[in-house]
């Protein structure tokens, strides 16, 4: 499995429900991204697009795999995961 759809496979693992609005509003308070572009990535959903939150907002330009792997990081501190 690639380093991409290994973090996308752990997201979904740590998270569920609305995750692109916590994965945003994570992303906003580290200062990854501003709050125009997680609209722009929620109105790219709302058109159709099936794809992550994070995958459609590194396409775009807007955040790295880096930023991903920090959500991850904050996900498992916060559910006491470990891998």
């Amino acid at each position: 499995m690639n380093p991409r759809a290994r973090d996308a496979a752990e997201v979904r693992r740590c998270g569920g429900g609305r995750m692109q609005d916590r994965i945003g509003e994570f992303l906003v308070q580290i200062g990854a991204m501003q709050h125009y572009q997680v609209e722009d990535v929620l109105r790219v959903q709302q058109g159709g697009d099936s794809r992550m939150f994070g995958e459609i907002a590194i396409e775009l330009g807007y955040i790295n795999d880096a930023a991903i792997k920090k959500y991850i990081d904050y996900r498992h501190s916060q559910t006491g995961s470990t891998s």
